[in-house]
């Protein structure tokens, strides 16, 4: 497989976050009961990453928020 440059990988990176915004979580609000919108709530850790990990926390309690109306 061959190395993606900086640009790139960003690229990709972003198209990758736009079908997790576009498919995945909008699905995941009309499947998840809302046990399991805690159980994972509840599994979030941090994995270390200071540059995605924060936008990834933010839209999951943001999404959170809306899902259960409760506030950030």
């Amino acid at each position: 497989m061959p190395t993606l440059g900086p640009s790139a990988f960003v690229a990709q990176y972003r198209q990758h976050i736009a079908k997790e915004d576009r498919d995945f979580f909008p699905s995941a609000v009309e499947i998840l009961s809302e046990e399991e919108w805690q159980e994972l709530s509840d599994r979030i850790s941090h994995p270390g990453d200071p540059l995605f990990y924060r936008t990834a926390s933010d839209r999951l309690q943001a999404l959170l928020s809306r899902k259960f109306d409760r506030p950030r």
